[in-house]
């Protein structure tokens, strides 16, 4: 009697842990493979939405550098405002994941949420909760962008540096002589908005170097800023010295696309490429100058911006839309004379001013001589010593002309009609800037 029950014994614990295997393994196989990777440098907007810490609505901003591994489980650094550190860990399972946050400073917390991954695994979103030293608190957050990499200082000296993916540059940016920068095909580079450095707003600056921007039709760089407004948060491309060669690329959201100085005799090609939402496309003080299958679109100023006297550029395939004026040539002070600036295929739809514009009494000599082109009638057109020439017009607007991509990317309900309430007198000192800010920087 006592065998039997004792074989009754051992039979109810293994029924007892056959069902506890079988619950756990039920419970493990909800988990679904992870759909994506969360490893990347995460910019995170946090909203307070409850709790006795912040008033409701108090938004501030974090990074998190999360790596995850093949089954789905996430770590990470979290960093806040106001010096918050904390480490984060979590688990992906199909497009959901959840999480705890273990607060190291300013003092100890502990916080759990959930989130979802969105957008093919570009953008995160959720909530989460939970208390520290100073108290509860409940929080929504959503990302702006999965870096691959943030740039907040850079090396010097013969250095090769090549972007690709997603980068957030925090910082001025130089290619000095011996050094090289090569952004690859479909890299997307963000400005941070408003932030400045030792040398005034950020910039990409060519003093000497190879920079290297060529994309391909179908993966197309963009430099952009992270939040544009009417503002031009970033200064632009800046070239001096040495080479810069561009093909399918955007630069937009900047004071201007490029400013190319009078001193140093750059190397520039530039084809395929859009300039959009800046004060101007291009200024050139320097060497002549060809641009092919460019777009310039919603510039407040001008598309392309010519100084210095004795140059000849041409324009081949371009397009122009939106701008205050398409083609300006420039002079302050020191007269600009005896420009030509050849225009071939090129299309000029809805200037709210001029589409092309002489500096007055500052430029002499010049002529812009456009051929087989939209927007145009067949003739000349005398402006003090300066000409306009017009050949071979069309009727209809030119199909291939411009980078042929501008239509993913600009919003044409929102181009910038701007309300110039500048005097003729505002706009010389404008131009008299541009040319100290050329000067200065020799």
């Amino acid at each position: 009697m006592k065998f039997k029950i004792k074989w009754i014994g051992i039979f109810c614990l293994v029924v007892m842990y056959l069902l506890t295997m079988c619950d756990k393994n039920s419970t493990e196989s909800k988990k679904d493979p992870p759909a994506y990777d969360l490893t990347g440098n995460w910019n995170i907007i946090i909203t307070v939405t409850g709790g006795n810490q912040l008033p409701s609505g108090t938004q501030f901003n974090a990074q998190i550098i999360l790596e995850q591994n093949e089954d789905g489980e996430v770590v990470g650094i979290i960093t806040m405002e106001g010096g918050l550190t904390a480490h984060f860990s979590g688990d992906v399972s199909g497009n959901e994941f959840s999480f705890k946050i273990k607060q190291d400073a300013p003092c100890q917390g502990t916080f759990k949420g959930n989130g979802m991954i969105t957008e093919n695994g570009d953008k995160i979103s959720g909530s989460y909760s939970g208390t520290d030293c100073n108290g509860s608190m409940e929080a929504d957050f959503v990302s702006t962008v999965n870096y691959t990499r943030i740039i907040t200082e850079q090396e010097y000296g013969n250095i090769t540096d090549v972007w690709e993916g997603v980068i957030y540059l925090q910082t001025s940016y130089f290619v000095e002589q011996g050094d090289s920068l090569i952004i690859r095909p479909g890299t997307r580079v963000i400005v941070a908005p408003n932030e400045v450095d030792s040398e005034g707003s950020i910039s990409i600056d060519i003093d000497g170097g190879v920079f290297i921007a060529r994309g391909t039709s179908d993966k197309i760089i963009i430099i952009e800023v992270e939040s544009p407004s009417s503002e031009n948060d970033w200064t632009g491309l800046q070239i001096s010295y040495g080479l810069a060669d561009l093909e399918y690329c955007v630069i937009r959201d900047s004071q201007w696309g490029m400013f190319i100085f009078s001193f140093g005799d750059p190397v520039v090609h530039i084809s395929y490429c859009l300039f959009y939402n800046q004060i101007s496309g291009i200024i050139n003080f320097g060497p002549d100058f060809e641009i092919m299958n460019s777009s310039f679109i919603s510039t407040w100023l001008e598309g392309y911006n010519r100084w210095e006297s004795d140059h000849e550029d041409n324009l081949s395939n371009c397009h122009f839309r939106g701008n205050w004026t398409d083609i300006s040539i420039s002079g302050v002070s020191d007269t600009t004379n005896n420009v030509i600036i050849n225009v071939d295929e090129t299309n000029f739809i809805d200037p709210e001013d001029e589409s092309i514009e002489f500096s007055e009494d500052e430029v002499t000599n010049s002529v812009v001589a456009v051929d087989q082109s939209y927007g145009f009638t067949d003739g000349t057109v005398d402006i003090q010593s300066n000409r306009i020439e017009v050949t071979n017009s069309v009727s209809l607007p030119i199909a291939n002309a411009g980078c042929g991509f501008e239509s993913g990317i600009v919003d044409y309900s929102q181009l910038a009609k701007i309300n110039h309430t500048m005097t003729k007198q505002e706009w010389m000192q404008y131009k008299k800037k541009i040319a100290e800010y050329n000067r200065n920087a020799r």
